[in-house]
């Protein structure tokens, strides 16, 4: 695994620039292929792309989801996508999710949880809060809603150069009394299993289903937990 990690300060934030949608009939033609692998479950969607990183300010461009489909399936472009990857704690408890069969990468992996790109919902005038889009991940792939939120924080910029994207890591704090509630997301079913799993049996949870863990979600949890042994 080859990453670039930047540990993010308070001063973090991420600016909006400008918007591209030029989209082209090969994006088409890969965009309903797509549609069809997945039995319409996909759906067209803007997502933020990076433009640079200076100083604790990240730049981007909202470009069309159907876009970045058709860069990864072999086609032309620069797109670099910037997205959310939490560390959800409720007091010794970490949530972990099953991706489904259906999701365009690393289909039946275990990640942390919440996790997804960032859209337009969360501008506020030219900048992107952070917070706000955790808060909605957390609300549409594990129905646990902004009130029992205790915080969110920004910890890391990490590149994942191999895969060509960028992913905002927050630290997020949820009110323990969710570990009593049963977890199931409002959105498009992205996730078969949501299980909260406590702090001291992660590394057992990481050795049983190695190879089946999602990268970066195995770099936060060396991260936050201080696993060494990890690969």
């Amino acid at each position: 695994m080859h990453n670039l990690s930047r540990q993010l300060s308070a001063d973090f934030k991420v600016v909006v620039i400008h918007s591209n949608n030029i989209i082209d009939q090969e994006v088409e033609r890969v965009w309903q292929e797509e549609l069809t692998r997945t039995n319409g479950k996909v759906f067209n969607e803007q997502l933020l792309a990076f433009d640079a990183f200076e100083g604790q300010v990240l730049t981007g461009h909202f470009v069309e989801y159907k876009s970045y489909i058709a860069q990864i399936r072999g086609g032309k472009g620069g797109i670099k996508p910037v997205s959310i990857s939490g560390y959800c704690r409720a007091g010794n408890y970490v949530l972990v999710g099953k991706r489904s069969q259906q999701v365009t990468d690393y289909s039946g992996f275990y990640e942390l949880v919440p996790s997804g790109s960032i859209d337009p919902s969360s501008m506020n005038e030219n900048s992107i809060d952070v917070t706000k889009q955790v808060r909605t991940e957390l609300l549409e792939e594990a129905g646990i809603g902004a009130g029992l939120v205790k915080g969110v924080v920004a910890t890391h910029l990490i590149e994942c150069v191999n895969e060509g994207v960028y992913e905002i890591c927050c630290r997020v704090e949820v009110d323990e009394q969710v570990l009593g509630r049963e977890l199931k997301g409002n959105g498009d079913g992205e996730y078969t299993e949501l299980n909260w799993i406590e702090k001291s049996e992660i590394g057992k949870f990481v050795e049983k289903n190695m190879g089946m863990i999602v990268p970066l979600s195995l770099e936060l949890i060396e991260i936050e937990l201080n696993i060494k042994s990890l690969p």
